[in-house]
């Protein structure tokens, strides 16, 4: 959630004018107040799109003092203005000097001035406006003894945007109660005003006009007393029949001419239907647990602590919770980690917490600390995921556990643990159903028995249980509702423990579910002190005592209405990768059997490989994924995954979405004008690069890399290499690879591995060339006869500049497009007048070549050049050839045919206007920039002349029109779409 703060300024000069009606009234002077810019820290009463420019507007009015008297003056502008007259009429004469002269905005009859104190009023209940104010609710004031008067603001106030659409009112009230609005008095200190509240009002509510709804993105303005918010604050959000909450629990400063801003706020919010009971719309614990599917446990981040974290602190001490969150090996989390596992297909991720390093003695949780793991929330959250958040090794056998079943330590217990559970409920009481809180991970007995303890323990357990839910449902807000899991003592899935476990009493119904852990069997799943009792292989006991224990955890719970998650198993590396995949696999297979999700916890990405983005092992990825879909357990693959989008491209694919229909902005420019980037060029990708070790003498050396069908090449090395960056590689496909050298013996394998490239961008790497790209990867809305989504296929056409005039193609960058891509076909958008004479492909007589000048942007949707080049394009990748299309950069032209091409193939608009976007990497300028660049009013030029509903059906019509079938179209699909 972003927090910003607008700052505005205003001033007022004051003199006299004519021209004005004279009311009834006698005496009057006629008197206009000219307001202007004065110091840039106020505001007027009408803010611009941006929340930058503030005016004032047509129709506003202030009342003017002096002495015992006022006046009404009215403004003379007809709309918003940087500078504005106000004229009226003042019973008596005004003498400068003998008394200071107040001004308020907005009139109020009511409003009064007695000695140098102004009292006016706030209102409770305000229209809302899209992107400023309500009208006359944001208080200012002035007080000058000349002529000339400067206004400054009263009020506070927040600011925020919604996403949806059926939104009528938003009530802002403070978590502490604070007195928000109502009548104040208004004092100055120095020349600026300060205000205390009198007769106050608890909320305040922000209502759309009769009849309409806020719109969805715009900012809308809650005027407020400058009252600081030590508890944060709740919005109540209303439709015509449905109400959410929206919590924000740390202190929000109220200053005076400050506005706090908040996006989104209804965001992952539930709403309720009116006169509802809490909960009653919420997801239950056993919807939440279906939609589970398959979880991850984010190991190694905030769960670590002990002594490697202390040592790590020793080198990092002004930052703690850095020290401790890489004290175990793992990078920092980002958002970009948990995006791949939501790429992946994962729904849930477990986020243990270890709390105890940052709570002082009186249990308090360090700020800091608690901000990162609200951070890491966050990033789930906003993936779209499930994240389970617990108190994980505060419990456990470690020396530094506090959290136990110790039956005579239960108060001392029972008090610090409700006590984090307070701070860690309050804060996250505004967050949606997708927040799941676990009271306690591990908890064991005064002994650390793991499987069975004493009747006194269990109680012990189940007590505080008790007291976990009973404690997150008095925080209020979302609490009251929230889905929350609760631990069966150690995890276990023995009988006594599970007979022994009590589900809690609930005020809500429906919304408790449990967790067991299992690592079966024990020598597999971890290493024994005795390496003759080490199991590297899954045996098939294995697989049986893994179905003893989830159907006793079945029996127990799941049998009789207790929704639970196997939120723990797996087994560590012992180098052997596939037989730890049997082993995923069983245990996915059978918990889905007993209707349990699972979440696994060793080897998905371990360590390093978080920092690139690589799965340890595929081959457990993929057995869970098949266990979980009712598939057989898939053949060994072992593959290392390799990210090969460079950094910034990685970054715009990942966080970029644009909205349907609105070309009103780019988000480019921060990419492309990313400061510090150096390497790789912006427009070229990743290698994969294979290491391999070797202590023998060689002569000689080559390394083989192959897909095992299309693709097979071989590099010539030195003998002292044991390294190669390999290019241009297919996203999603694994490649094998083999190093042979020659000994003094014959020729042997030195080493050999697999490898699959990730990212859905695939930038080819030309040395010379430019802006060079697959069209592929991106995902089509049409879909195969099973109902599968389908993709544009990698391999078949590519995009990119000139090969000749000022980019002189080198033999290098021949071997890529001839040997690696393939190139059969080039596809020339230049007009003579960019380069005459040209007659044939630079790659040589073997590719067939067509030149045939086409246009750009909304001209291409006038005459048929497009249709015609769509047609060459068509007949090329029909006839088996890849097909090179480029004008001179690879933008304009280029962009406009690649525009349509991914329109009749499918993709939306978002993605279409992504992929135009990319060739800023090239030309270091956003392409969406209205006017200059017209991409917005090409798709409005395609949509109004050729119709349809969306604009592939545009495209589609428009190809029709200038003489493409029907049946090539679908026949291009056909070749260019799979999945």
């Amino acid at each position: 959630m972003k927090l910003t703060r607008i700052l505005t300024a205003v001033s007022v000069s004051v003199m006299l004018a004519s021209c004005v009606e004279k009311p009834e009234e006698q005496p009057m002077q006629p008197i206009t107040v000219t307001a202007s810019f004065g110091e840039k820290l106020e505001t007027k009463t009408a803010v611009k799109e941006g929340g930058k420019d503030m005016f004032w507007d047509g129709g506003d009015q202030i009342k003017f003092f002096y002495g015992d008297k006022s006046a009404q003056l009215k403004s003379s502008i007809s709309s918003a203005a940087s500078s504005a007259s106000f004229n009226g009429y003042f019973p008596g004469a005004i003498k400068f000097g003998n008394d200071d002269i107040y001004g308020l905005y907005p009139y109020s009859e009511e409003a009064t001035l007695e000695g140098s104190t102004i009292t006016a009023s706030i209102p409770s209940e305000q229209l809302a406006v899209a992107g400023s104010f309500a009208k006359d609710a944001a208080v200012a004031v002035a007080r000058s003894g000349n002529m000339v008067m400067s206004f400054y603001n009263v009020c506070s106030g927040i600011r925020f945007t919604v996403n949806r659409s059926d939104i009528k009112s938003v009530t802002l009230e403070g978590n502490a109660s604070e007195a928000l609005a109502g009548k104040v008095k208004i004092t100055f200190s120095g020349k600026y005003p300060t205000a205390k509240v009198v007769s106050g009002v608890q909320s305040i509510t922000l209502s759309a006009p009769e009849g309409k709804c806020l719109q969805a993105g715009k900012w809308y303005y809650i005027v407020t007393a400058p009252v600081s918010l030590s508890k944060g604050f709740r919005l109540t959000l209303r439709t015509a029949d449905r109400y959410a909450e929206k919590v924000v629990s740390t202190e929000v400063g109220q200053v005076r001419a400050y506005v706090n801003s908040f996006e989104a706020v209804d965001d992952g919010l539930m709403f309720i239907k009116d006169g509802e009971t809490p909960g009653e719309g919420w997801e239950s614990a056993a919807e939440a647990v279906q939609n589970f599917y398959v979880g991850w446990n984010l190991a190694g981040a905030l769960e670590s602590h002990g002594i490697a974290c202390e040592y790590n602190y020793k080198k990092y001490p002004s930052d703690k919770v850095f020290a401790y969150e890489t004290g175990w090996g793992y990078p920092k989390v980002t958002r970009e980690l948990i995006q791949t596992f939501k790429d992946a297909g994962f729904k849930a991720i477990r986020f243990p917490v270890t709390w105890y390093p940052f709570m002082d003695d009186a249990g308090n949780v360090d700020e800091k600390y608690m901000a990162r793991a609200q951070e890491i929330v966050d990033y789930i959250i906003d993936c779209g995921l499930y994240c389970i958040l617990d108190t994980h090794h505060d419990a456990g056998s470690k020396d530094t556990r506090w959290l136990t079943a110790i039956p005579a330590d239960y108060e001392k217990t029972s008090a610090r643990f409700k006590f984090l559970w307070k701070q860690i409920a309050t804060r996250f009481a505004g967050y949606g159903p997708k927040l799941i809180f676990q009271g306690y991970n591990e908890i064991l007995d005064a002994s650390c028995n793991w499987d069975n303890s004493d009747a006194a323990s269990y109680a012990a357990a189940n007590k505080l249980n008790q007291d976990f839910v009973d404690l997150v449902r008095s925080t209020g807000g979302n609490n009251l509702y929230r889905n929350l899991m609760v631990s069966v003592y150690a995890g276990s899935t023995s009988e006594l423990s599970l007979k022994s476990f009590v589900l809690p009493n609930d005020s809500v119904q429906g919304h408790l579910m449990a967790d067991v852990h299992s690592y079966a069997p024990y020598r597999f799943a971890y290493n024994q002190s005795d390496a003759s009792q080490d199991e590297k292989e899954f045996l098939e006991y294995g697989a049986t005592e893994i179905n003893t224990r989830l159907k006793r955890v079945y029996d127990n719970l799941v049998q009789k209405g207790i929704p639970c998650i196997l939120g723990e198993f797996g087994a560590v590396d012992k180098n052997n990768n596939y037989e730890r995949a049997k082993q995923a696999y069983a245990y996915v297979a059978t918990a889905t059997k007993y209707n349990m999700p699972t979440f696994i916890w060793y080897g998905l990405m371990e360590k390093a490989d978080r920092e690139t983005l690589t799965w340890s092992s595929i081959d457990i990825r993929d057995a869970i994924f098949a266990a979980r879909r009712g598939e057989a357990m898939p053949a060994r693959t072992d593959a290392k995954e390799v990210c090969t989008e460079n950094e910034l491209a990685h970054a715009y694919m990942t966080n970029v979405t644009y909205k349907d229909g609105d070309y009103s902005y780019s988000s480019m420019s921060s990419y492309y004008n990313a400061s510090g980037y150096t390497s790789p060029r912006r427009d070229h990708p990743l290698p994969v690069t294979l290491n391999w070790t070797c202590s023998k003498s060689l002569s000689s050396q080559s390394l083989t890399v192959t897909d095992g069908s299309n693709f097979t090449k071989t590099y010539s090395l030195q003998s002292s290499d044991r390294s190669l960056k390999v290019w241009n590689l297919v996203p999603g496909v694994t490649y094998s690879y083999t190093v042979s050298g020659t000994t003094s013996s014959g020729s042997e394998t030195i080493a050999s591995g697999r490898v699959r490239p990730t990212g859905q961008l695939r930038m080819i790497y030309a040395p010379s060339l430019y802006n060079v790209r697959d069209i592929g990867g991106w995902a089509s809305s049409y879909k195969d006869s099973k109902g599968k989504a389908l993709k544009v296929a990698y391999g078949r056409i590519f995009r990119g500049g000139e090969m000749d005039s000022g980019r002189s193609i080198t033999e290098a960058d021949k071997a890529v497009l001839l040997n690696d891509l393939g190139i059969g076909a080039e596809m020339d958008f230049r007009a003579d007048a960019d380069l005459p004479g040209i007659t044939g492909s630079a790659l040589g007589s073997s590719v067939t070549f067509n030149r045939y000048s086409t246009s750009s942007y909304s001209n291409a949707s006038g005459n048929s050049s497009i249709a015609k080049d769509f047609s060459f394009i068509y007949e090329q990748v029909k006839a088996g050839k890849n097909v090179y299309m480029h004008c001179a950069g690879g933008a304009d032209r280029t962009g406009t045919m690649a525009f349509v091409l991914e329109a009749v193939l499918g993709l939306s608009e978002s993605d279409l206007s992504k992929e135009f976007e990319l060739t800023s990497f090239y030309i270091w300028r956003s392409r969406i920039e209205g006017e200059k660049y017209d991409y917005a009013t090409m798709l409005k030029t395609f949509k109004e002349t050729y119709g349809g509903s969306t604009i592939q059906e545009s495209c589609c019509n428009y190809l029709i029109h200038y003489g493409v079938t029907e049946q090539q179209l679908s026949d291009f699909r056909s070749l260019m779409l799979n999945n």
